[in-house]
């Protein structure tokens, strides 16, 4: 699988990761890696967990995790 981004660039870069919301491959360039927090209920004992992310910029950027 190829980066959607550089294609619409292009060029023929090959995607490292998916993007989490839109499913669009992304190269190193194009991808931010975030984190996302996990929470599990439980009666007994809620936990947080922390775990990574990986958007693409413009699903970053719609999503309001960084400035545009």
């Amino acid at each position: 699988m190829n980066c959607y981004d550089s294609a619409q660039e292009g060029q023929t870069v090959p995607a490292l990761a998916v993007c989490t919301n839109c499913g669009a491959g992304v190269c190193d360039q194009h991808m931010v890696m975030d984190k996302r927090r996990i929470e599990e209920d439980s009666m007994a004992s809620p936990t947080t967990e922390a775990t990574r992310q990986v958007l693409c910029v413009p699903c970053d950027q719609v999503l309001g995790h960084r400035a545009a």
